[in-house]
């Protein structure tokens, strides 16, 4: 039983790992790193919700929730930085405190009422992938295959839109149509990755294994191995220290050794310069 558990526990963070580093490879790419940061604070209440309205953690309730609030995060920062003359990290800083600082309201909500089952919810915000089954692991498994498809059909594209975004749109490439399929497969990987190591830390998941594998100087496919090996070593040994270790979040563990990855990765360079 145990041995089970624990092949679930690392079959699922297998997942999580190659799935975050590849969206976050090409979020890097796009100059776009601190909108992962926003989607992954403004999902919450869109989670939160959606465990309201259907009284249960199924993964198709979570993803739905955090599709419709990652959604109305990045509709609501277009639109900021549209009509405003404000730059983007403020719009960025706006939405981002807005969404999450609504989703503690309803957390606190939620947990001082007698009437509504809460228990799990603090995994959303601190992470904590113990607690995942069969069913969620298949869930996360069709989700890496929807992104591995969406990649072989679309890589070239993926990566000419990513360096040359405005030369696409002269030439007259379905720009929007292809960032809105990217942008609903970001807010479901985060809302994925958010169970392993919590909304606070998830940015650091997408954006740290790509930044420690372009240390190394690699054409982008080499680089994107390199991130999605960094990735699973992280999510596997986090993940499975938090197992082992009892009351301890996976999420800190997780990003503790994408850390240290990405200081070897530093000193890696700094030799091999000499």
């Amino acid at each position: 039983e145990m041995e089970s558990i624990y092949l679930l526990l690392i079959l699922a963070s297998l997942v999580i790992g190659i799935s975050s580093s590849l969206i976050g490879s090409f979020v890097v790419l796009q100059k776009k790193s601190l909108l992962g940061d926003v989607v992954s604070h403004a999902i919450l209440p869109g989670i939160l919700l959606a465990f309201l309205l259907s009284s249960s953690r199924h993964q198709w309730s979570v993803f739905t929730g955090a599709l419709i609030a990652g959604w109305l995060a990045i509709a609501h920062f277009e639109t900021i930085l549209k009509q405003t003359k404000l730059k983007s990290d403020a719009a960025l800083a706006i939405v981002l405190s807005t969404y999450f600082s609504l989703g503690l309201v309803i957390y606190s909500i939620m947990q001082s009422s007698n009437s509504i089952n809460s228990a799990g919810l603090s995994t959303f915000i601190y992470g904590q992938l113990i607690g995942v089954n069969s069913i969620d692991l298949i869930t996360f498994s069709i989700l890496l295959i929807l992104l591995f498809v969406f990649f072989f059909f679309r890589y070239r594209f993926v990566v000419a839109n990513a360096f040359q975004e405005e030369y696409m749109k002269v030439k007259g490439f379905k720009t929007n149509r292809h960032q809105l399929i990217f942008d609903s497969l970001l807010v479901l990987i985060i809302a994925m990755g958010v169970q392993a190591v919590g909304v606070i830390l998830m940015s650091a998941l997408l954006i740290v294994p790509f930044v420690s594998a372009r240390f190394f100087g690699f054409n982008i496919k080499k680089t994107l191995l390199i991130a999605v090996s960094i990735s699973v070593f992280s999510t596997t040994f986090g993940c499975l220290i938090s197992f082992n270790l009892d009351q301890m979040p996976t999420g800190p563990w997780i990003i503790i050794f994408l850390s240290l990855s990405f200081f070897v990765s530093f000193l890696l360079k700094s030799v091999l310069k000499k």
